[in-house]
């Protein structure tokens, strides 16, 4: 008895049901592996995404612009976000801070240095001008028309209208009373001192410096982690310090005391949304935002805490980077996944009277 060859017909019949059956599990892998729906934004809420992570933040006349790891963005009045080429950045270079300041200046610091926009003109400076090597991470205006900047290797204080060169920059470091000349954060107090806070493990802190004199908090003068993250300060004249790193950190709050500047209290960690605090701001209604590295941000008035905020609320991501205030009092967003904006009525549903 010999076998019999599939016929014409049989082998087209075989190729069609192993067709329909590839057709079959090639649409339970798609349903399995598609992207969940996106999630329209509450009312009252607005939201960027594919500009990367936004650390650096700010509202001018011209729109937001915000700064990260795709460089930097102009979110103009109508909504549109368009990309803003930053001379002496190659391509999308990384934003670390974004400052505007009253004359209409953007002040954006970068990892090639600092980049400053008057008008539609840029000035790109660099160690070549004066400032300290590295990426500048932090900067702060000071109230006598000076800017500082923070950078991986000192903090310098240029002046706001120029003309910058290395007889207008003054450089800090390590040798002139810094706990370490990495400067992540700066802020100045009411009394005209300037903070330094530094990011690195194990030998970070806080700088206060003022004249020709110095005060440096640790972890061993109560801070509950050496990365300082950012600086705020408040209304009551008061300093909070975020910091952390990962899943440990927290936030602090300094005040004077007896003439001196003294750590007051450290907020609890139930009272946050996460132990590291990546962000500081308090907004005209006098509500503190302290943005964590991955759990959303908690509200606070005075001494309680009003909410966390999280994605489930609306943010873009549960990181939150940068805060700033809009005229109209809506409040702006920078997280890791793009930038929200809450309009006043969505914040007065989030915080009721």
């Amino acid at each position: 008895m010999t076998a019999e060859s599939p016929t014409p017909s049989g082998r087209r019949t075989s190729r069609l049901i192993l067709l329909a059956w590839a057709v079959i599990i090639a649409g339970a892998l798609v349903w399995q592996f598609r992207a969940p729906p996106v999630k329209p934004p509450p009312p009252g809420w607005r939201v960027w995404k594919g500009i990367g992570s936004i650390p650096g933040i700010a509202v001018t006349g011209k729109g937001v612009f915000a700064g990260g790891s795709k460089g930097l963005f102009l979110i103009e009045p109508g909504g549109s976000a368009r990309q803003v080429a930053i001379p002496g950045m190659d391509g999308r270079g990384m934003v670390y801070s974004v400052v505007a300041t009253r004359d209409g200046s953007v002040w954006v610091g970068h990892d090639k240095g600092l980049s400053v926009m008057r008008g539609s003109t840029w000035t790109t400076l660099t160690s070549d001008d004066g400032l300290p090597r590295g990426a500048v991470r932090a900067i702060a205006p000071t109230r006598d028309g000076n800017i500082w900047i923070g950078s991986d290797n000192g903090a310098a204080r240029l002046p706001a209208s120029g003309p910058w060169d290395r007889s207008s920059i003054t450089v800090v470091t390590g040798r002139d009373g810094l706990l370490n000349s990495a400067v992540s954060a700066l802020l100045e107090d009411g009394e005209g001192g300037m903070w330094f806070g530094n990011y690195v493990s194990h030998k970070g802190g806080l700088t206060r410096l003022r004249e020709k004199s110095s005060w440096r908090w640790t972890v061993r003068d109560g801070l509950p982690h050496p990365n300082i993250t950012s600086l705020l300060l408040d209304r009551e004249g008061r300093v909070w310090a975020g910091c952390g790193f990962l899943d440990r950190g927290g936030a602090v709050v300094f005040g004077r005391s007896s003439g001196d500047w003294r750590l007051e209290r450290t907020i609890p960690s139930g009272e946050l949304a996460g132990a590291k605090v990546r962000s500081l701001f308090q907004d005209s209604a006098g509500r503190v935002w302290l943005g964590s590295e991955q759990d959303g941000i908690a509200v606070r008035l005075g001494n309680r805490t009003l909410r966390v905020v999280t994605t489930d609320d609306g943010l873009a991501s549960q990181e939150v980077l940068s805060a700033a205030e809009a005229p109209d009092r809506s409040l702006w967003l920078g997280t890791s996944d793009g930038v929200n904006r809450i309009g006043p009525d969505a914040l007065s549903t989030l915080f009721p009277r």
